[in-house]
């Protein structure tokens, strides 16, 4: 296949900490699907964070992306739910309402069932199948379009369809002769066929090309369009920026095989994909968390002893030490900081990006970032 004229950039390491390095209100469109916290195997990330430190990270990442998008951008966030755990999604779009507006909830419908008017039932898509007597298969995920003023405009007919009655073209001023309304908020999106899950969709939790391709065309996304995925995976929503003509596209991620699989399958279309590394220095877990002093903590007086400050324990590299798709490990993940703390934790600088050697095979790891001697890679 042809090139596509998008310029594609694939970014190993921690997104909170890559996108430092990204100008701010320099992003058109960010579409990602991040972990769901529903304990998903993936090949490095423990999916099983607490519910308030994974809604805490996600208000870190969240952060960094409402920096770096533009006030007409829009991020089109994919979050699943599972029967057990139905409120997360909801609990997720409440919280990020402090950084966002939610100005659209999108339904993926990934399988459906309708009843022709000959009383013919039709099937159509794919879906996980359990088998439970409190609950039914859950085939459908949400797509929340958030902004920062909720007056973002949409181009509601790029992802329209075509009238059932054609009467109503002539009928409605507003359809100006064409045969296309609005979809509505219910995307009937399902996944491809496969043979081979490990070959031909390596990942856990990926959303179809398609999904990704229809957020897009809704916003707009052109050529002069830069299009952002901080939890690329294997490239989903890269293919789709360069099916839609997109002028630049940036993903990160913290699992050098998933990039890899990304790598390949973009090159396979005839792409040239940049590789680069992401510092992963404040991304490290440390051994034991630094702690840092409040001055708000009064010491408690011992028989016989002098008076003791009992520090709190405020790693100071905490926001970043979440490193499998940006979290870490939850046994090990300390406390969040505390206001009182917050003037002793000082802010890493913005990292710069280093290119690395591309991966020669598909699903090879990339190499360690920050090797010596390799050039600046300026981004913006």
């Amino acid at each position: 296949m042809n090139p596509s004229p998008t310029v594609i950039e694939l970014h190993h390491g921690d997104c909170v900490t890559g996108m430092r390095a990204l100008a701010a209100e320099s992003v058109d469109v960010v579409v990602t699907s991040p972990p769901y916290n529903l304990g998903i195997k993936y090949s490095k990330f423990d999916d099983t964070a607490s519910r308030e430190d994974y809604l805490n990270w996600s208000v870190r990442w969240a952060t960094e992306v409402r920096r770096v998008l533009k006030p007409d951008g829009a991020l089109f966030l994919n979050v699943g739910s599972a029967p057990a755990n139905p409120l997360m999604p909801h609990q997720l779009a409440i919280r990020l309402s402090e950084l966002f507006v939610l100005q659209n909830t999108l339904h993926w419908i990934k399988s459906i069932t309708v009843e022709t008017r000959a009383g013919e039932l039709v099937s159509a898509g794919h879906f996980k199948p359990i088998n439970s007597p409190r609950y039914v298969t859950d085939c459908h995920e949400y797509v929340f379009h958030l902004t920062k003023s909720g007056n973002v405009p949409v181009d509601r007919l790029a992802v329209g369809v075509p009238y059932v009655h054609k009467s109503n073209i002539a009928r409605w001023g507003h359809t100006e002769g064409r045969d296309k309304r609005c979809r509505g908020n219910n995307w009937f999106v399902p996944y491809e066929t496969i043979k081979s899950r490990d070959a031909e969709r390596p990942h856990p939790a990926t959303f179809p090309v398609a999904l990704a391709s229809m957020c897009l065309r809704a916003h707009g996304a052109g050529q002069e369009s830069v299009v952002l995925d901080p939890f690329v995976g294997i490239g989903h929503a890269a293919t789709a920026a360069r099916e839609c003509g997109v002028g630049r596209f940036i993903g990160f991620d913290i699992d050098g095989g998933y990039l890899g699989e990304a790598k390949a399958r973009l090159e396979d279309l005839g792409d040239e994909v940049l590789m680069a590394s992401v510092p992963n220095e404040a991304a490290e877990l440390p051994a034991a968390p630094i702690l840092v002093k409040s001055a708000d903590v009064e010491p408690k007086k011992r028989r016989g002893r002098p008076p003791k400050v009992r520090p709190q324990m405020v790693p100071a590299n905490w926001g970043d030490a979440k490193v499998e798709e940006g979290l870490g490990d939850p046994v090990a993940t300390p406390a969040p900081i505390m206001p009182e703390a917050a003037e002793a934790v000082k802010a890493p600088e913005a990292p710069k990006l280093v290119i690395v050697e591309q991966a020669k095979r598909r699903g090879r790891p990339l190499k360690p970032s920050n090797e010596a001697g390799m050039p600046e890679l300026e981004l913006f």
